[in-house]
């Protein structure tokens, strides 16, 4: 009962948990997925397995979970763990290096962490504006003012491309559909950090082309604004995902794609092994020598306890008493056989006399069984047993015990054969009462 609790309390708390990050409907690992294998298209999700070469990776897809870079020493302080901003921690150094390594499409947070949560979208989920903090410039105090969001429900979006932005594989004109639409504004925004690549009717960019200056260092990348034309709840709506991959495809330029869940840098010069995806496969190696000798040990382990447990199913078995319930058994058969022979079937002869012995034997034998059921260990044998039980039955029933006595007296050697039947019932009924005076239930064994 209690491995079964433990299995149904493990199911529910693996069914009721919240998605982790990157599977959850923020997160992007369903279309690293499906642009594979619906599209054969070269990408994958990386969690840290190794290192990467920058020379082999085309575009690195680098979700922020963090709406303010530069302030790092922070915690999720918020009582509400549904209002909690921040889902994944990155520092502005880690965020220049990553930019500076791989050509990277940063996408910018959106949702709280209860969206997550509750797998649902509300406007009390949005991340307050004023909390957001561009990651442009660790000297620029632009941020929330420059975000822009839309009404609280779904709507369409026509996106123009810059004629000025070369990327052939991108269409001039696009449909997206997003909830609360996220952009950032062209009035405020430093136009000399930052080049619009794809607008909205109302001139906001929904996609552009930053610059990064950090000591004296310069990095490009592309910063796309709202997360749900390419996060796991969004790129499935309306025109999303077709954007989504076209703008992906037009970036990477047929280089290999990654989607970054990582906080850490995993860069290496050296060229390595490229890394693989995980699968089930690579459980096979836990199967082989010399691990192969530990599942073969268990097996039998398992095997053993079974059947173990099989042989000894029900109660522990008394030897001594079953041996004396099986001697019991024989003597019974016997004597039954001859009091069915004797009463009238044949005349007495020589073997009649037989059956006398055998039916002493027989009273004997059940006297000395009830005796040593209502006195165990301290019963004494022979004459003297029966002595001790008739005075214990004595003390209970006067009448019972003298009747008896007088039916085991009247079984002689000298008993007539013809009224051994009568006597022989008359003694097992008054056995059964004597039975049931000390307490002891009928049993045909007995």
């Amino acid at each position: 009962m209690a491995v079964v609790l433990a299995v149904v309390a493990a199911g529910w708390y693996l069914m009721m948990r919240p998605a982790q990050l990157d599977r959850s409907i923020l997160g992007l690992k369903g279309f690293a997925n499906i642009a594979k294998k619906q599209n054969q298209l070269d990408i994958r999700f990386f969690s840290g397995q190794g290192k990467l070469n920058p020379k082999e990776i085309g575009l690195r897809i680098l979700p922020l979970y963090d709406p303010n870079i530069y302030q790092f020493n922070r915690t999720k302080s918020d009582a509400d763990l549904n209002k909690v901003e921040m889902l994944r921690q990155m520092s502005s150094y880690v965020f220049f290096n990553k930019i500076k390594s791989i050509k990277t499409l940063v996408v910018l947070p959106k949702w709280r962490d209860g969206a997550r949560r509750l797998e649902k979208l509300h406007p009390e989920l949005l991340i307050g504006i004023q909390s957001m903090r561009l990651p442009h410039n660790s000297k620029s105090k632009i941020g929330g003012l420059e975000i822009r969001r839309g009404e609280s429900k779904f709507g369409a979006l026509i996106l123009t491309k810059n004629a000025a932005e070369k990327l052939p594989k991108l269409a001039g004109t696009s449909t997206v559909a997003l909830y609360a639409a996220q952009t950032i504004s062209t009035n405020s925004f430093g136009i000399s950090n930052c080049t619009p690549v794809l607008l909205t009717e109302l001139n906001e960019m929904l996609l552009a082309r930053c610059s990064y200056t950090l000591k004296k260092a310069f990095v490009e990348y592309w910063l796309l604004s709202d997360p749900d034309l390419i996060n796991n709840h969004g790129v499935g709506n309306g025109n999303n995902y077709q954007f989504a991959l076209d703008l992906v495809k037009a970036l990477a330029k047929g280089k290999p794609i990654i989607v970054d869940g990582t906080t850490r840098v995993f860069s290496t010069s050296r060229k390595t092994s490229r890394e693989r995806d995980r699968s089930f496969t690579d459980l096979a190696r836990f199967f082989t020598f010399p691990f192969a000798y530990f599942w073969a040990a268990l097996v039998g382990l398992i095997v053993f306890t079974l059947w173990h447990a099989w042989r000894r199913r029900g109660p522990i078995i008394d030897r001594q008493e079953q041996e004396a319930m099986v001697a019991s058994k024989a003597s019974v058969i016997e004597a039954n056989v001859a009091i069915i022979r004797s009463p009238g079937i044949r005349s007495p002869g020589k073997s009649g006399a037989k059956d006398i012995p055998l039916a002493l034997a027989y009273i004997a034998q059940r006297l000395q069984f009830l005796g040593r059921e209502v006195f165990g260990s301290s019963r004494k044998s022979g004459i003297d047993g029966e002595l001790q039980l008739f005075t214990a039955l004595e003390r209970r029933n006067s009448s019972l015990s003298k009747q008896l006595k007088k039916a085991r007296e009247t079984l002689t050697p000298d008993c007539p054969s013809k009224t051994l039947f009568t006597t022989l019932n008359e003694f097992e009924n008054l056995m059964e009462e004597a039975r049931h005076e000390f307490g002891r239930t009928s049993n045909p064994r007995r």
